[in-house]
Parts: C-alpha cells; sequence; structure tokens
C-alpha cells in the first residue's frame, strides 16, 4: 500500500468530518430563530444530539471491528454530509431533535473509523502523524464556521447554505474512502493475539487480568475526560468572558478564534513533539502550560490577559487527545484488542467531559462568578498533569519489551533512561529465564 495517498486520504476524511460539524455548529442560531424555539427548547435538541452521539460510538466500533474502518467510512461519511439536509428541513421541535440525534450517531461513527484508520497509517509510517490529522479536523471545523459567517452575513438561508456544502461533502465523501488504508475487518480470534510483529497466543483470561485492563481503560478515559472538558470550556465560554471583562463584541469573538488556531498551531507541531518525547512529560507539561496560562489570565482580569490565557489553554490542550488516543491504541494491540473497540471507549468517556463541563461551569457561575468557575478547567488541566502517569509503557508484557520509542527505531537515541533501564532489566530476566541449562557431566 502506498502511504502518501492513504496519508492525504484519511486527512482529507479529518478535514471534511471537521467541515460539516463547523457548518452545523454556526448555523445552530439561525436554526433557533427559523422554528421560534427557546433557549430551553434548543437545550433539548442538543440533548438529542448528545445522547446521538454515544450512541454511535459504540456502533462505530461494532461497525468498524465488523467492516473495517475503509468501508465503514465509505457510506458513513457521504451520510454524515447528507444528514444536514433534514436539519435544514426540520418544520418542528422533535424533528430538529431526531434530525440533529442522527447527524451524531453518524457524526461518532466517523470519528471512530476514521481514528482508527489515521492510527493504521501511524503504525505503517513508523512515526506520528495522528496530531497532524487531528490539525486538519480543527481546521475543517474552522474554515466551516468562517464560511458560515460570511454566508449568514450575505443574507443566505440554511437550506440553500447546507445544500451547498452537503453536495460538496458527498463528492469529497465518495471519492476519499478509495486511498485510505485497508486493514483485516474480520475480529480478532480470542485464541491469537495480533501484534505489529506478528502474532502469539494470549494467555488464559483470569480475573485480575481482565480487571487490569479495565483500570487501564478507565484511567485512559479519566484522562480523556478532564482534557475535553477543559477544551470544551475554551469552546464555549471564551467569548462570554472577554465580553463580561468589558471587551467589544468583535475582540470577544476573536477569543474564540485564537483559541482555535492556537489548538490547530499546536496539534500541528504536536507530532513533531511526539517524536521526541515520551508520552508522559509531553502530556503533564502540555497541561501544565494550559492550567498556568488560564489561571494567570483569570487573577489578571483584563481582556488581554484573558485573549492569552485561552490561547494557551487551546495550545496545551492540543496535542494531549492525540497522544491519550495513540496510547489506547498501542495497549489494544498488545492485549489483543482490536484499536476501534478501546477508542470509541475511551472516546465515550472522552465526549462525557465535553458535555458535562460547559453546563458544570454555567452552574458554577449563576452561584458565584464566570471569573471563579472558570478555575474548573484551570484545576482539571492540573488533574489531568498529575494524572499522565497513567500514559507510562508498561514492560511487564514480553510484547512489548522489544518496541522501543519511534525515535528509536527511526535511528534517534533513545532520551528516556528510566525506560530504557527498566526494559534492558526486563529484557535480560526474560533471557535468563529462557536460556538453556547446561548439561552436566
Amino acid at each position: 500500500m502506498r502511504l502518501r495517498p492513504a496519508y492525504a486520504a484519511v486527512a482529507g476524511a479529518f478535514l471534511l468530518n471537521g467541515l460539516i460539524f463547523g457548518t452545523l455548529a454556526a448555523r445552530l442560531p439561525a436554526l433557533q430563530s427559523g422554528l421560534g424555539l427557546t433557549d430551553g427548547e434548543l437545550a433539548l435538541a442538543l440533548v438529542a444530539l448528545n445522547g446521538g452521539a454515544l450512541v454511535g460510538l459504540q456502533a462505530g466500533a461494532m461497525l468498524t471491528r465488523r467492516f473495517g474502518t475503509r468501508a465503514t467510512l465509505r457510506v458513513a461519511l457521504p451520510t454524515f454530509a447528507l444528514l444536514l439536509m433534514p436539519i435544514a428541513a426540520a418544520p418542528t421541535l422533535p424533528a430538529l431533535a431526531a434530525a440533529l440525534a442522527g447527524s451524531a450517531a453518524v457524526n461518532s461513527v466517523v470519528d471512530v473509523a476514521v481514528n482508527a484508520n489515521g492510527l493504521t497509517v501511524e503504525r505503517r509510517y513508523g512515526h506520528p502523524v495522528l496530531s497532524r490529522l487531528h490539525a486538519m479536523l480543527t481546521l475543517g471545523g474552522i474554515i466551516g464556521a468562517g464560511i458560515a459567517a460570511g454566508v449568514a452575513t450575505l443574507g443566505a438561508g440554511v437550506h440553500t447554505h447546507f445544500a451547498t456544502v452537503a453536495t460538496i461533502g458527498i463528492g469529497g465523501a465518495v471519492l476519499l474512502p478509495r486511498w485510505l488504508a485497508t486493514e483485516s475487518p474480520r475480529p480478532l480470534s480470542p485464541r491469537r493475539r495480533v501484534d505489529g510483529a506478528g502474532s502469539l497466543p494470549n494467555p488464559p483470561r483470569v480475573g485480575p487480568r481482565r480487571r487490569s485492563r479495565a483500570g487501564r481503560l478507565l484511567g485512559l478515559g479519566g484522562l480523556a475526560c478532564c482534557v475535553t472538558l477543559a477544551e470544551g470550556s475554551g469552546n464555549d465560554w471564551t467569548a462570554v468572558y472577554l465580553h463580561g471583562l468589558g471587551a467589544s463584541e468583535a475582540f470577544a469573538a476573536s477569543g474564540v478564534a485564537t483559541f482555535l488556531g492556537a489548538m490547530t498551531a499546536g496539534r500541528f507541531a504536536g507530532d513533531h513533539l511526539r517524536d521526541r518525547i515520551d508520552a508522559v512529560p509531553l502530556v503533564r507539561g502540555a497541561a501544565l502550560v494550559a492550567a498556568v496560562g488560564l489561571g494567570l489570565a483569570l487573577l489578571i482580569r483584563h481582556p488581554v490577559a484573558g485573549l492569552t490565557g485561552f490561547g494557551l489553554l487551546g495550545l496545551g490542550l492540543s496535542i494531549t487527545l492525540p497522544v491519550i488516543l495513540a496510547v489506547a491504541s498501542q495497549r489494544a494491540a498488545q492485549d489483543g484488542v482490536p484499536p476501534a473497540v478501546t477508542i470509541a471507549r475511551v472516546s465515550a468517556m472522552a465526549y462525557l467531559g465535553s458535555f458535562v463541563g460547559p453546563g458544570l461551569i454555567g452552574a458554577l457561575a449563576t452561584t458565584t462568578s464566570l471569573g471563579t468557575a472558570l478555575f474548573l478547567p484551570v484545576a482539571v488541566a492540573a488533574t489531568a498533569a498529575l494524572a499522565a502517569e497513567v500514559l507510562a509503557p508498561r514492560v511487564s508484557s514480553p510484547m512489548n519489551l522489544f518496541q522501543p520509542p519511534l525515535a528509536v527505531r527511526r535511528g534517534r537515541r533513545w532520551k528516556s533512561g528510566r525506560m530504557r533501564r527498566a526494559v534492558q532489566v526486563e529484557k535480560g530476566s526474560i533471557q535468563r529465564k529462557t536460556a538453556r541449562r547446561p548439561r552436566e557431566r
């Protein structure tokens, strides 16, 4: 398989996914005014959207495991673009809620499949690419929101706008899958473990092993939940906070653009950092940048400081989720679990953070103030920095003892002394145990 076309295709799928979602999110006020909905009624429709997204994550794991990422995206990606039309044509609140739920469910299927396909490309490349792919997702959202703002300024209706984007999206979604990377669509046999180096028989599934695997998954999901909670807060409350400090509406809107732009730039640089820094110090340092940057801005209480603080929040959080998903995929391969299943489970817990975070900040703001409530993402980012140890590589399994970091496999010096010594000790103990005993004379 040629890797460059596969990489370009999955990058295009990420971009298209972000474009469609950004288009929908930016025109929600127009949909609300067109149907005459109150804020409470719109909130009910968004609850249906979130419910559909959670259901779609589990469906995406099943479909990807059964049919493979390429076949799943061949159907799900154009369907996601097509579902813009029933949203635009919804005549009532129940119809809008049903259309949003269906669109969110298909969007979650696309998310699982496109992340699994991106990780397949990353494994075959031999160096990190997932962070740049996530940058394409954010860039697509920025482009979609920017086009929506321009269309709204010109006075174009939602129907015409959504029909145009859906047509472009369907065309791109039909063409892209032919170049996507392929993998075996069959589920793994319970008696075999598939690894990058081959297959080995699985040991019996005993209770402690299953519990330890569930604990590791819960740790990764909790870390992802912390990251997305802080990220969702930046998306939803940046403009409101800056406007409350006395900034103009244009300056407040530029806060959202700064947050998303910093996140996009950080993700484009994230693979370069992943190639040189281990996951634990990378995520810990990035989360500390986010926590310290926003925390100092909240203490200063000035619009320029707030703009800088939310930019640092986006920059710090940008690389955390791709690293978490990459580690989850590696551990799934070591445990003999399909990566798409693990990605779906971690994504479900991550989605919980993005769903709960903005509402929790709103509830805290009603009892205190928005400036005080925004210390919640600061505390959550600091917690993520402390909990980054869950990303540390396991050295107790023979499957991954001889897989050094990517920098080593590319001929670079391995800088993590602690991990190097641990692997050398474990490797030596295995060699001593498996060495043939000398014959007695």
